[in-house]
Order: C-alpha cells, then structure tokens, then sequence
C-alpha cells in the first residue's frame, strides 16, 4: 500500500508556490528572535520510485541524471544573520550521517550547539563552509 500525499499539499510544495511565499514572508518578522541556519542539498537526487516521477512530472533525462528536490533559492531565507550551509548531499542523504566524525554531522552538530549555549541572533558570514 502506497501513501499518495494531497494534491494540495503537493501544490503547495511546489516551486514558487503562492502559500510557501506567504509563510516565508509572514516568517521574516520574528526572524530577529532566532539564530538561523539554513542548510541546502548540492547533488541532484536520482528517482525511482514511481511515485515521486509521476508527482514532480520529471522528464526521462530528468530520470537520467537526478533532480534537484529543493532549490538553493528556495532553501534560504536571505535573512540578515542567516547562515547559509551548503550540504554535499542529495534530498535524501543530507540528514543520514555515517559517523559523528561525518563532515556533514559536524557542521550541523557546530550550530545546534552554538544555538543552545547563545540564544542571541549574531551576525554571521553569508554562504558559510566552515565546519
């Protein structure tokens, strides 16, 4: 048995949706209250499963050579003491961490903890890699 998501949540997922605009933009107000990271996928993602081609309407090539689930543009809030991270993983994989010692683990590990030990927003470097 397969779970098929609404097709207005689907819309509302979609890139350039009119309801993820107005979340975005309702959200920027208590932006200053929180230390912000925003963390985005850098690989395009390979589909099979049949569901998830017959929802995004992928082209073969598309099947081919992956797709991009969430754009760069789309991941960032372009706030002032956001930090943006980019993440060297697809949709999929850019929250599975192979070890503690995981590149990827350790710059998400690095701002949550920054978060709970200063609950105050700073200003930070746009586009940050550090770890």
């Amino acid at each position: 048995m397969t779970h098929r998501p609404s097709s207005r949540l689907l819309s509302a997922l979609q890139t350039h949706s009119d309801v993820l605009q107005r979340l975005t933009t309702d959200f920027r107000f208590q932006l200053p209250q929180y230390h912000i990271a925003s963390f985005y996928e850098q690989r395009p993602m390979k589909l099979f499963s049949g569901l998830v081609r017959r929802t995004l309407l992928i082209s073969s090539v598309q099947l081919l050579t992956g797709v991009q689930i969430v754009e760069q543009h789309s991941a960032l809030l372009e706030a002032q003491h956001e930090e943006q991270i980019p993440i060297n993983a697809d949709h999929s994989a850019m929250c599975k961490f192979k070890a503690d010692s995981d590149d990827t683990f350790e710059k998400v590990y690095k701002r949550i903890r920054r978060m709970r030990t200063d609950p105050r927003p700073r200003a930070t470097n746009q586009n940050s890699t550090s770890r």
